[in-house]
């Protein structure tokens, strides 16, 4: 088995993560504020799961499977 990115995956999966960034950057900046911040955070990592699913595509790769841990 191996795992590949749709045409536009990484693009996605990069914005996405960065977005995440900026909101945990945002937390730490703004004490205040980090407990709401935490919550949208860990929403948005569901959604990051969710846009991995769509954008990574499980193939079979018969390379992978013909060696000892295919056999």
């Amino acid at each position: 088995m191996k795992l590949e990115l749709t045409e536009d995956g990484f693009a996605a999966l990069n914005e996405k993560i960065a977005e995440l960034q900026d909101k945990a950057s945002a937390g730490i900046v703004e004490p205040t504020r980090a407990a709401a911040i935490l919550r949208d955070v860990r929403v948005d990592l569901f959604g990051l799961a969710q846009l991995m699913k769509a954008k990574i595509v499980i193939a079979e790769d018969p390379e992978w499977t013909a060696g000892p841990l295919g056999a």
